[in-house]
């Protein structure tokens, strides 16, 4: 199924049909996100974007969402969601009083439809003024049909809201770009998979061959002689600045590949002064 020219999907409803099974819509997720399914013998999935405080019961039996996950100025126990383990579609959480994203218990993927989509926000989560961690494993497995415009929001939430450096580099390996992301490191680093994070204090205490550096790193003059300790850098969870050294070209570099900083102070993720 094609979108128009302005890349929305087309309207899509299967409805009132005694003898259809519409479960087969599964198998083509990244074509079908926004479908409409009432009414029919057995109806696959349930509308997230049409969530309220009146209908939040009739949720406790879905396992699967079409039409994003949209959850707007509900209150109290949503537990009723806790069976959901797909979403297809957008995530939008607004201006609720949860703490995380614990009730999606079982939340297993988020599928997202995002080609020609310049300026939608794929994974929306602002004013949430008590929320402090994620707190779902799921956002490990966002699933694109497109390797760009990846575009999340995480603003105006609690002022210790904090990621994990896990969670950080997910979400610099899905090449996802932040409208904010109002946020700090979490002390538990999440799981790593077995790779050292290298914490650092000044270059001449940093270990060699580290590729996962946390800090941020400056060089200065006469400690160029330490820049050999970031030939094997692939994620730095930081900044780097580099400033009047003698140092003739970056090829201790040349293995980075993601920066993440969530320093409110930092201007530059990489300074040449």
């Amino acid at each position: 199924m094609w979108t128009d020219d302005d890349f929305n999907e087309c309207e899509f409803r299967i409805e009132n049909n005694s003898i259809l099974d519409t479960s087969a819509l599964f198998d083509n997720y990244l074509t079908y996100l926004d479908v409409t399914t009432p009414g029919n013998f057995k109806d696959y999935g349930c509308r997230g974007d049409q969530i309220n405080q009146s209908n939040l019961k009739d949720y406790e039996k879905c396992d699967h969402l079409f039409g994003g996950l949209k959850i707007e100025n509900l209150i109290g126990d949503l537990s009723s969601l806790s069976k959901i383990k797909v979403v297809n579609g957008f995530i939008d959480i607004q201006n609720t009083e949860i703490e995380d994203l614990s009730f999606l218990k079982n939340l297993e993927y988020i599928q997202m439809k995002n080609i020609g989509l310049k300026k939608k926000i794929s994974v929306n989560i602002k004013n949430n003024l008590k929320m402090n961690r994620l707190g779902t494993s799921a956002f490990q497995n966002l699933q694109f049909n497109f390797d760009f415009n990846r575009i999340a929001n995480l603003e105006n939430l609690h002022p210790n809201f904090c990621l994990t450096v896990e969670e950080m580099r997910n979400f610099l390996e899905l090449n996802l770009f932040f409208v904010n992301i109002h946020a700090k490191y979490c002390d538990d680093v999440g799981n790593l998979q077995g790779l050292e994070l290298c914490r650092l204090d000044r270059m001449s205490n940093l270990k060699k061959n580290c590729e996962f550096v946390f800090g941020n790193i400056l060089v200065e003059s006469g400690e160029e002689e330490y820049v050999k300790r970031l030939n094997r850098m692939t994620h730095l969870f930081g900044s780097i600045e580099i400033r009047n050294t003698k140092l003739k070209n970056l090829d201790f570099l040349k293995e980075l590949r993601y920066i993440g900083t969530l320093d409110g102070k930092t201007r530059r993720l990489l300074g040449l002064l």
